[in-house]
């Protein structure tokens, strides 16, 4: 199953133009299971930048992969600030000097962590010295301080992931977006609305791409489902930047 993954990731890359590509939720990719991804993607795509975070369990886990194209555009990569693999950013010069910071996340709910019972969940928040009471609302204050932090450099912003929720479901990551005037691309600016972008189950449409107000969206949309995933991968072009997202 691994070698089919890899080479597909591969392929999925290979068959678009796409500048960043981002998956959420690769948790079964090992060590050696990456170290092999990335030997592939060099070979076939020259120099690229890989930046893997796993959490230490079935699901979970994030993973973008910078073409080589924009690899001279990376300034800076920003890690989960507990180590989770909720989120890591990753800062991009722009044109006109300007920085945008794309957030790749995986929304976590209590089963994502691969804890069995709610005592064990607290004995995690003690060793993360967590003031929060659930991963959730943990994941939501990180989240937007992180989001605020880049705003107020002056820095563009694009988040895109698996967020597990659609967008009339009540999450503060909503109002998050809302705070800092951040659009989904695909539903506000395309009019691309109820298209599920999971399968099977009730088909919702729980992966998104927000975007800041000083970046232009060209296009976008919602590919046909993949044998990576139970996720449809979902796009956009901004001007001067091109994102990819998939969930493996």
């Amino acid at each position: 199953k691994d070698i089919m993954r890899r080479e597909l990731i591969v392929e999925m890359i290979r068959d678009t133009s796409a500048n960043i590509v981002m998956i959420q939720e690769p948790g079964s990719l090992d060590q050696d299971t990456m170290a092999h991804i990335r030997r592939l993607l060099r070979l076939t795509f020259g120099e690229i930048k890989v930046i893997y975070q796993r959490f230490n369990c079935r699901y979970g886990g994030i993973l973008t992969i910078v073409t080589k194209d924009w690899v001279h555009r990376v300034k800076k990569v920003i890690w989960d600030p507990k180590s989770l693999a909720r989120y890591h950013a990753i800062q991009l010069r722009g044109k006109q000097a300007k920085t945008i910071t794309v957030i790749n996340t995986y929304r976590p709910h209590f089963k994502s962590t691969g804890l069995r019972s709610v005592a064990e969940y607290q004995r995690m928040r003690l060793e993360l010295n967590d003031a929060y009471s659930s991963i959730e609302e943990s994941y939501e204050q990180d989240i937007r301080n992180s989001i605020f932090e880049e705003l107020r450099e002056g820095h563009e912003v694009i988040l895109t992931g698996d967020i597990n929720k659609r967008t009339y479901d009540e999450i503060q990551l909503w109002e998050t977006m809302e705070l800092a005037s951040m659009v989904n691309c695909l539903e506000v600016t395309l009019q691309i609305k109820n298209q599920p972008t999971r399968v099977p189950g009730e088909g919702a449409a729980i992966d998104h791409i927000y975007n800041s107000s000083g970046i232009q969206t060209l296009s976008g949309g919602i590919l046909e489902k993949t044998t990576l995933s139970d996720h449809t991968p979902i796009w956009a072009q901004f001007s001067g930047l091109n994102v990819f997202y998939n969930v493996a």
